[in-house]
């Protein structure tokens, strides 16, 4: 049996056990007819965290990515109703509470959940990030007294903190004041959410658990547009969390990351606000897999290839490979130690480890603006006649490094990016770049494609042609 083979039986048992241990989440919210917050959210970011989701609709809204329109109550025996049926056939591990807009919508949610053996996630969403009430203001009296204190975790922002508790938290003493302050009126453990806050530079989620413990969950601050629905993705991040048993200061350090990674990864679906990508962070870790697996056989091809060695430059040859949605180099694969010639083959000369290779994952990074889809590429040895087989059966460009501005030329790790830039605004649709070097740098030829093992064919067609 193949490791290929192998492999597959693994995934597949892995399928069986992890279906048999899914387990349920619960979420009670409003219904964003725009999909980036509410229900359409939190039951993405639970599929994302490997959990069963089921909904309890305690509003419908219409609303989309720049404004809510309309708001209209689920009546409270509907919202009883919905609760009754998740109850008599779901076994919960974890509910999350979103927007509840009345206090009739509320009792009803209070009664079903005040003896829950699970957790209870509750998200006290006030507002809409652009400034629409989700709460009717006179029921914000009985939401404190009579749901508050049915969270195992609270999760405001500092305005919703704020209008809770009253205090404005404007220096880290009454941060952890307001947090005391909801620790008082009933939640377990609390974590207030940091990034409105002007306290500290950096993103800090302030935790205060039950037992009084200060934990701060720190990111690097991201200057992005506004962002829709991201309090909905943590929170719900954190109940899927806990509903598969993770301790509580793992579960939301876990939803941190995957609130990061979903905003670093923001998509623009609609006119207004981003949207927060809820399964970035699986595309991306599969991705990664898929890069380095395709990219070890296109490695093994290389090797395996007669004469490839005389494709190799004096300064060693690479291949990269870029998952789908790269941030930097960091997201492109190549071989550590670069492609190296031995006798008349090729040899990597260490393994394949993303963020590799600044020059090779700077190229493909500035190729993949033009082209997306063109993830791939590789370097080879410059020739005349190797370049002419090029101009036959491929689509070439080039730019000249002796032009290059001072003011590009003077910026680490610059160059390559403006040749790319400079060469594919001559031809646009050239999938062969080169350059007849520099002072101190060698003439090189980049092949482009749209993976390992078809940028692989095409220079093997090279290698073909030279040796007729």
């Amino acid at each position: 049996m193949g490791w290929e083979q192998f492999l597959d039986l693994l995934i597949i048992s892995a399928r069986m056990q992890y279906s048999a241990a899914m387990k349920v989440a619960l979420t009670i919210a409003g219904s964003d007819s725009g999909g980036g917050a509410g229900i359409q959210s939190d039951i993405k970011t639970f599929s994302a965290h490997g959990t069963f989701g089921c909904s309890v609709v305690t509003a419908i809204t219409s609303q989309n990515t720049f404004e809510l329109k309309n708001i209209f109550p689920i009546p409270p025996k509907i919202i009883s109703n919905q609760l009754r049926s998740i109850f008599s056939d779901f076994e919960l591990a974890a509910v999350k509470i979103g927007m509840l807009y009345n206090s009739g919508i509320m009792e009803e949610v209070q009664k079903k959940l005040k003896n829950a053996k699970f957790p209870i996630v509750l998200d006290p969403i006030l507002s809409t990030g652009t400034g629409y009430s989700l709460i009717y203001k006179n029921d914000l009296k009985y939401f404190k007294e009579a749901i508050i204190p049915l969270s195992y975790l609270l999760t405001p922002n500092l305005p919703e903190a704020e209008a809770i508790t009253g205090i404005k938290i404007r220096s880290p003493d009454t941060l952890t004041d307001a947090a005391s302050t909801l620790l008082d009126m009933g939640a377990r453990n609390v974590v207030i959410k940091g990034g409105h806050s002007k306290i500290t530079k950096s993103v800090i989620d302030f935790l205060l658990t039950e037992d009084r413990e200060i934990v701060k969950l720190k990111k690097n601050r991201i200057e992005i547009n506004p962002l829709h629905g991201l309090g909905c993705n943590f929170s719900a991040a954190v109940t899927a969390q806990l509903a598969r048993q993770v301790p509580l200061k793992h579960a939301c350090h876990l939803a941190n990351e995957y609130v990061l990674t979903g905003m670093t990864n923001s998509i623009q679906v609609g006119k207004g606000s981003l949207i927060v990508d809820p399964f970035s962070f699986i595309y991306s870790n599969s991705d990664r897999f898929l890069v380095l697996k395709d990219l070890d056989v296109a490695v093994t091809n290389i090797e395996s290839i007669e004469n490839f060695g005389s494709l190799i430059p004096e300064t060693s040859s690479n291949i990269a490979y870029a998952i789908s949605r790269p941030t930097g180099v960091s997201d492109i694969a190549a071989v550590e130690g670069r492609i190296a010639k031995v006798g008349s083959r090729a040899k990597a000369v260490g393994r394949i480890r993303f963020g590799a290779s600044k020059h090779m994952g700077s190229a493909v990074m500035s190729y993949m603006k033009v082209h997306p889809h063109m993830r791939s590429a590789i370097n080879l040895r410059y020739d005349e006649r190797t370049l002419a087989i090029c101009k036959r059966i491929f689509n070439v460009t080039s730019y000249n490094r002796l032009v290059e501005p001072e003011n590009r030329k003077v910026m680490e790790g610059s160059t390559i990016p403006w040749g790319i830039e400079t060469a594919l605004q001559i031809n646009p649709n050239a999938d062969v770049i080169y350059h007849l070097g520099d002072i101190g740098k060698e003439a090189m030829i980049l092949v482009f494609d749209t993976n390992p093992s078809h940028l692989v064919g095409k220079v093997n067609n090279i290698l073909i042609e030279l040796t007729r």
